[in-house]
């Protein structure tokens, strides 16, 4: 099994040879000879290190490397369905779980809709939904290395613990990690899905045509606004886990009354129950937010006015994070990135203007369209952090 060891000889060697399958895993196909160059590994250790991980199963040779000389190399890949690794992500309405092997592919999935209205019935859903997993799939759970799970609501990541339940808050401290390693017996691991969304980002370096970006901000506007923060590719989570929160950011002093019950937070502006407000309230209309962003696409005066005055807000809160860590890339999602034209333009020019320093220009600006998620996927990596992790 690939696991670190805590001192001494066994650590070194635990290290590299998580070393050694990371390096296969992310590469793909390689030899020994690629193992021990680039990781600057001894040959005899490599051999040592490879003959270990064949014999577990984790990686397997595959014929060889044509070479115009000498004896031609054996190649090395990860054996894909040697284990397998458990994704689900709970929204407050639906939730949905895949089966993903170590060649990153899905092999099933599944959608479910909730119905919770205590505690125990969030647990008993995700406990049925992998009890379905495991026997559709027909695999054994001694061969899942991990479940990985993404959730609404504030998350106790150490413990596993959803604080509480978003849909109805009087439904507090859901004990996920716990409930699910007593049953299963398998590693698990509990984080908010915006923190996943971002993390799924880096860790399967979905950016910089497949380069990993250590510092990255992403920002989610829907009906309420989700944001997480990823430093030297680590998840900033704050003394209790409410880092990264800019929907609560004050942006106006004395502002609107945000859902939270207090003024002026950034979420009192961009959310979609906000704009549409806006809009009505001026139009006396009844318009839905996708029917405000076309008017606003064709030049409508008064839904243009209502996107650009919430996006200028947003790009307040984007400046302010920007001067405080200065991220490499900024990731945006959200109905207001999918429906209205300029939204991203606009945004990134009203952020600029804010901007003290012409270097903080240089923040890199991605957007993700809804129909690209899939953060059950995205879970998986919180398990693959885990097994190779060596620092």
């Amino acid at each position: 099994m690939l696991k670190l060891e805590n001192k001494g000889k066994s650590q070194t060697k635990s290290r590299n040879k998580i070393k050694v399958f990371n390096y296969i895993w992310e590469k793909e196909s390689v030899s020994r000879t690629d193992i021990s160059k680039e990781l600057k590994i001894s040959a005899p250790s490599v051999t040592r290190i490879v003959n270990s991980l064949i014999k577990d199963k984790f990686i397997k040779e595959v014929g060889s490397i044509k070479t115009s000389v000498g004896r031609s190399p054996v190649k090395l890949e990860v054996n894909k369905n040697a284990r397998y690794i458990i994704g689900i992500s709970i929204t407050k309405s639906k939730i949905h779980i895949v089966l993903t092997n170590l060649g990153r592919e899905i092999l099933y999935k599944e959608t479910e809709k909730l119905n919770i209205s205590k505690e125990e019935d969030l647990l008993r859903t995700i406990e049925s939904k992998v009890d379905n997993l495991l026997a559709d799939a027909k695999v054994d759970s001694k061969k899942i290395l991990g479940i990985g799970v993404a959730t609404t609501g504030v998350v106790d990541f150490d413990n596993g613990i959803i604080e509480v339940w978003p849909p109805d808050k009087s439904i507090k401290n859901i004990m996920v990690k716990q409930y699910l390693e007593s049953k299963y017996k398998i590693f698990v691991r509990v984080d908010n899905n915006i923190n996943v969304l971002l993390f799924g980002e880096y860790w399967f370096k979905d950016h910089l045509n497949g380069e990993r970006v250590e510092d990255l901000v992403c920002v989610f506007c829907g009906e309420g606004v989700g944001s997480s923060i990823l430093i030297n590719g680590q998840i900033i989570r704050g003394y209790n886990n409410n880092a990264g929160e800019i929907a609560h950011m004050k942006i106006e002093q004395n502002g609107k009354l945000c859902t939270c019950g207090q003024n002026g937070c950034l979420e009192a502006y961009i959310s979609i129950p906000s704009m549409e407000n806006d809009y009505n309230r001026l139009t006396l209309k009844a318009d839905s937010f996708e029917e405000i962003c076309l008017k606003a696409n064709q030049d409508d005066k008064i839904a243009k006015k209502i996107l650009h005055e919430a996006l200028s807000k947003l790009a307040i809160a984007i400046s302010n994070i920007n001067v405080l860590i200065n991220p490499e890339m900024l990731i945006v999602s959200g109905d207001i990135f999918e429906y209205f034209e300029e939204a991203m333009e606009y945004l990134k020019s009203e952020a600029e203007k804010n901007n003290f320093n012409v270097k903080l220009n240089e923040l890199k600006w991605s957007k993700k369209p809804r129909r690209e998620f899939m953060i059950e996927f995205n879970a998986t990596a919180l398990i693959y952090e885990e097994i190779l992790k060596i620092d």
